[in-house]
Protein backbone atom coordinates (compact mmCIF):
# COMPACT_ATOMS: atom_id res chain seq x y z
CA UNK A 1 0.00 0.00 0.00
CA UNK A 2 1.18 3.72 -0.69
CA UNK A 3 -0.10 5.01 2.71
CA UNK A 4 1.01 2.96 5.96
CA UNK A 5 1.12 3.98 9.97
CA UNK A 6 3.65 1.72 12.42
CA UNK A 7 4.37 1.62 15.84
CA UNK A 8 7.91 2.53 17.22
CA UNK A 9 8.81 1.38 21.01
CA UNK A 10 11.46 1.87 22.38
CA UNK A 11 12.85 4.33 25.36
CA UNK A 12 13.71 7.76 25.80
CA UNK A 13 11.45 9.51 24.05
CA UNK A 14 10.61 12.86 23.71
CA UNK A 15 7.46 15.29 22.55
CA UNK A 16 8.55 16.78 19.55
CA UNK A 17 10.86 13.69 18.64
CA UNK A 18 11.82 13.77 14.84
CA UNK A 19 11.27 10.47 13.13
CA UNK A 20 13.72 9.12 9.51
CA UNK A 21 13.75 6.19 8.10
CA UNK A 22 16.85 5.73 6.33
CA UNK A 23 18.52 3.62 3.71
CA UNK A 24 21.71 3.77 1.45
CA UNK A 25 21.66 7.22 1.95
CA UNK A 26 18.44 8.07 1.03
CA UNK A 27 15.55 9.24 3.85
CA UNK A 28 11.78 8.97 4.01
CA UNK A 29 10.28 11.24 6.40
CA UNK A 30 6.97 10.48 7.70
CA UNK A 31 4.21 12.67 7.07
CA UNK A 32 3.44 12.44 10.77
CA UNK A 33 4.85 11.71 14.06
CA UNK A 34 2.74 11.61 17.10
CA UNK A 35 4.38 10.98 20.75
CA UNK A 36 2.40 8.97 22.57
CA UNK A 37 4.87 8.14 25.76
CA UNK A 38 8.28 8.00 26.66
CA UNK A 39 8.15 4.40 25.25
CA UNK A 40 6.48 4.73 21.73
CA UNK A 41 5.69 6.84 18.87
CA UNK A 42 3.56 6.13 16.32
CA UNK A 43 4.46 7.39 12.46
CA UNK A 44 2.04 7.54 9.45
CA UNK A 45 4.29 6.70 5.94
CA UNK A 46 3.89 8.03 2.64
CA UNK A 47 5.70 4.87 0.54
CA UNK A 48 4.80 5.29 -2.90
CA UNK A 49 8.71 6.94 -3.74
CA UNK A 50 10.29 4.18 -1.16
CA UNK A 51 12.52 1.93 -2.94
CA UNK A 52 12.50 -1.64 -1.54
CA UNK A 53 14.74 -2.94 1.22
CA UNK A 54 15.25 -2.87 4.83
CA UNK A 55 14.97 0.92 6.47
CA UNK A 56 17.14 1.99 9.66
CA UNK A 57 15.01 4.05 11.97
CA UNK A 58 16.86 7.15 13.37
CA UNK A 59 15.39 9.20 16.26
CA UNK A 60 16.40 12.56 17.46
CA UNK A 61 14.88 14.24 20.45
CA UNK A 62 15.06 18.11 20.49
CA UNK A 63 17.56 17.91 23.84
CA UNK A 64 19.53 16.54 21.11
CA UNK A 65 19.90 13.19 21.87
CA UNK A 66 19.78 10.51 19.13
CA UNK A 67 19.81 7.04 18.20
CA UNK A 68 19.92 4.83 14.91
CA UNK A 69 18.24 1.11 15.15
CA UNK A 70 18.58 -1.39 12.64
CA UNK A 71 16.67 -2.76 9.94
CA UNK A 72 13.57 -2.14 11.49
CA UNK A 73 11.11 -1.49 8.56
CA UNK A 74 10.72 -3.63 5.08
CA UNK A 75 9.38 -2.37 1.98
CA UNK A 76 9.00 -4.69 -0.28
CA UNK A 77 8.66 -4.06 -4.19
CA UNK A 78 4.62 -3.63 -4.23
CA UNK A 79 5.10 -1.46 -1.41
CA UNK A 80 3.92 -2.88 1.22
CA UNK A 81 4.23 -1.97 4.90
CA UNK A 82 5.60 -5.39 7.32
CA UNK A 83 4.94 -4.24 10.98
CA UNK A 84 2.03 -2.07 10.45
CA UNK A 85 -0.02 -1.02 14.08
CA UNK A 86 -3.73 -1.75 14.14
CA UNK A 87 -6.14 0.99 13.54
CA UNK A 88 -5.86 2.17 17.36
CA UNK A 89 -2.77 3.09 16.74
CA UNK A 90 -3.55 5.85 14.11
CA UNK A 91 -2.52 9.86 15.26
CA UNK A 92 -5.28 12.23 15.76
CA UNK A 93 -9.07 11.55 15.27
CA UNK A 94 -8.67 8.63 13.39
CA UNK A 95 -8.84 7.26 17.16
CA UNK A 96 -12.44 8.31 17.81
CA UNK A 97 -15.15 6.05 16.76
CA UNK A 98 -17.60 8.44 18.16
CA UNK A 99 -17.81 11.40 20.35
CA UNK A 100 -20.86 13.03 22.91
CA UNK A 101 -20.59 16.69 22.78
CA UNK A 102 -22.57 18.87 24.69
CA UNK A 103 -22.91 22.66 25.95
CA UNK A 104 -24.32 25.73 24.92
CA UNK A 105 -25.04 27.60 21.57
CA UNK A 106 -25.86 31.35 20.99
CA UNK A 107 -27.55 33.35 17.79
CA UNK A 108 -26.90 36.25 16.66
CA UNK A 109 -29.04 38.05 13.90
CA UNK A 110 -27.60 39.88 11.30
CA UNK A 111 -30.64 41.37 9.59
CA UNK A 112 -34.08 42.16 10.53
CA UNK A 113 -36.29 39.73 12.63
CA UNK A 114 -39.10 42.56 12.26
CA UNK A 115 -41.90 40.24 14.13
CA UNK A 116 -40.16 39.42 16.75
CA UNK A 117 -37.94 42.77 17.40
CA UNK A 118 -34.36 41.39 16.24
CA UNK A 119 -34.42 38.15 18.06
CA UNK A 120 -31.10 36.86 19.31
CA UNK A 121 -31.43 33.66 21.16
CA UNK A 122 -29.31 31.29 23.63
CA UNK A 123 -29.78 27.78 24.38
CA UNK A 124 -28.18 24.39 24.94
CA UNK A 125 -26.76 21.80 22.58
CA UNK A 126 -25.74 18.04 22.17
CA UNK A 127 -23.86 16.43 19.15
CA UNK A 128 -23.18 12.64 18.56
CA UNK A 129 -19.86 12.80 16.30
CA UNK A 130 -18.96 9.33 14.57
CA UNK A 131 -15.63 9.21 12.68
CA UNK A 132 -15.42 7.44 9.31
CA UNK A 133 -13.69 4.27 10.34
CA UNK A 134 -13.89 1.68 7.28
CA UNK A 135 -11.43 0.35 4.31
CA UNK A 136 -12.46 3.43 2.04
CA UNK A 137 -11.38 5.63 4.17
CA UNK A 138 -8.10 3.82 5.51
CA UNK A 139 -6.92 3.50 1.45
CA UNK A 140 -7.72 7.25 0.69
CA UNK A 141 -5.93 8.55 3.88
CA UNK A 142 -6.94 12.15 2.89
CA UNK A 143 -10.64 11.31 3.33
CA UNK A 144 -10.46 9.50 6.98
CA UNK A 145 -10.56 13.08 9.39
CA UNK A 146 -14.48 13.30 7.72
CA UNK A 147 -17.34 12.14 10.19
CA UNK A 148 -21.41 12.86 10.08
CA UNK A 149 -22.47 14.42 13.25
CA UNK A 150 -26.36 14.29 14.62
CA UNK A 151 -26.89 17.51 16.17
CA UNK A 152 -30.09 18.67 19.07
CA UNK A 153 -30.93 22.42 20.07
CA UNK A 154 -33.31 23.56 22.61
CA UNK A 155 -33.51 27.59 22.74
CA UNK A 156 -35.80 28.61 25.56
CA UNK A 157 -35.85 32.38 25.86
CA UNK A 158 -39.02 33.69 24.48
CA UNK A 159 -40.00 31.99 21.64
CA UNK A 160 -39.39 28.72 22.58
CA UNK A 161 -37.92 26.24 19.45
CA UNK A 162 -35.93 22.72 19.04
CA UNK A 163 -33.58 22.16 15.98
CA UNK A 164 -32.89 18.80 14.90
CA UNK A 165 -30.03 18.51 12.42
CA UNK A 166 -27.83 16.39 10.30
CA UNK A 167 -23.93 17.66 9.86
CA UNK A 168 -21.03 16.89 7.47
CA UNK A 169 -17.40 17.52 9.29
CA UNK A 170 -13.90 17.46 8.55
CA UNK A 171 -11.54 17.60 11.61
CA UNK A 172 -7.55 17.60 11.19
CA UNK A 173 -5.16 15.13 12.67
CA UNK A 174 -2.24 16.97 13.03
CA UNK A 175 -0.18 14.97 16.26
CA UNK A 176 -1.02 18.01 18.60
CA UNK A 177 -3.12 19.09 21.37
CA UNK A 178 -5.03 21.97 18.74
CA UNK A 179 -7.06 21.07 15.88
CA UNK A 180 -9.57 22.70 13.58
CA UNK A 181 -12.63 21.48 12.45
CA UNK A 182 -14.92 22.36 9.60
CA UNK A 183 -18.55 21.45 9.53
CA UNK A 184 -22.08 22.19 7.76
CA UNK A 185 -25.17 20.65 7.38
CA UNK A 186 -29.28 21.26 7.68
CA UNK A 187 -32.08 20.61 10.10
CA UNK A 188 -35.16 21.40 10.84
CA UNK A 189 -36.79 23.79 13.30
CA UNK A 190 -40.11 23.28 15.89
CA UNK A 191 -41.35 25.86 17.97
CA UNK A 192 -43.75 25.61 20.68
CA UNK A 193 -47.41 25.61 19.89
CA UNK A 194 -48.67 29.09 21.30
CA UNK A 195 -51.23 31.78 19.87
CA UNK A 196 -47.99 34.03 18.84
CA UNK A 197 -45.45 31.27 17.64
CA UNK A 198 -44.17 31.02 13.72
CA UNK A 199 -44.53 28.30 11.74
CA UNK A 200 -41.80 25.63 11.94
CA UNK A 201 -38.66 26.00 9.53
CA UNK A 202 -35.66 24.55 8.42
CA UNK A 203 -32.19 25.79 8.07
CA UNK A 204 -28.80 25.51 6.41
CA UNK A 205 -25.77 26.35 7.94
CA UNK A 206 -21.59 25.76 8.46
CA UNK A 207 -19.24 26.50 11.10
CA UNK A 208 -15.77 26.56 11.56
CA UNK A 209 -13.62 26.01 15.04
CA UNK A 210 -11.06 24.82 17.03
CA UNK A 211 -10.86 21.12 19.09
CA UNK A 212 -8.88 20.72 21.94
CA UNK A 213 -7.91 17.24 23.37
CA UNK A 214 -7.20 16.76 26.70
CA UNK A 215 -6.33 13.44 28.48
CA UNK A 216 -6.47 11.12 25.09
CA UNK A 217 -10.81 10.91 25.01
CA UNK A 218 -11.85 14.69 26.24
CA UNK A 219 -12.57 17.29 23.56
CA UNK A 220 -13.50 21.38 24.08
CA UNK A 221 -15.02 22.62 20.57
CA UNK A 222 -15.25 26.48 20.07
CA UNK A 223 -16.92 27.34 17.04
CA UNK A 224 -18.52 29.69 14.71
CA UNK A 225 -20.30 30.09 11.66
CA UNK A 226 -23.11 31.21 9.12
CA UNK A 227 -27.03 30.36 9.42
CA UNK A 228 -29.61 30.88 7.11
CA UNK A 229 -33.32 29.85 8.87
CA UNK A 230 -36.36 29.90 7.09
CA UNK A 231 -39.37 30.28 9.57
CA UNK A 232 -43.05 31.30 7.90
CA UNK A 233 -41.84 31.77 4.44
CA UNK A 234 -39.23 34.02 5.23
CA UNK A 235 -35.35 33.92 5.26
CA UNK A 236 -32.91 35.31 8.32
CA UNK A 237 -29.53 35.28 8.47
CA UNK A 238 -27.35 34.72 11.66
CA UNK A 239 -24.08 34.02 13.08
CA UNK A 240 -24.54 30.62 15.26
CA UNK A 241 -21.87 30.23 17.74
CA UNK A 242 -21.41 27.18 20.19
CA UNK A 243 -18.90 26.45 23.22
CA UNK A 244 -19.01 22.66 23.93
CA UNK A 245 -17.30 19.34 25.70
CA UNK A 246 -17.08 16.13 24.80
CA UNK A 247 -15.99 12.95 25.47
CA UNK A 248 -14.55 10.15 22.79
CA UNK A 249 -15.55 6.20 22.48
Amino acid sequence: MVHGNISLEGSGFEPGVSIEFRKNGSAVKPLAVEFISEERVVVILDLKTAEAGYYAVFAENPSGMSGTYERVLEVTEKTTLMGAASDTDWPGVKKDLFTIHGGLSYGYLLNNFSDYHNYNYWGITARLQFDFRNNFFDSYQWLAPFGGELVFDHYPKDLSFTEIGVNIYFKSRFPSMFNFILRGGAGFSFFENTDNSPDNGHYIQGTAGVVMKLFDSVYLDFSTGPKIWSVSSDYYDYIISSATAGLSF
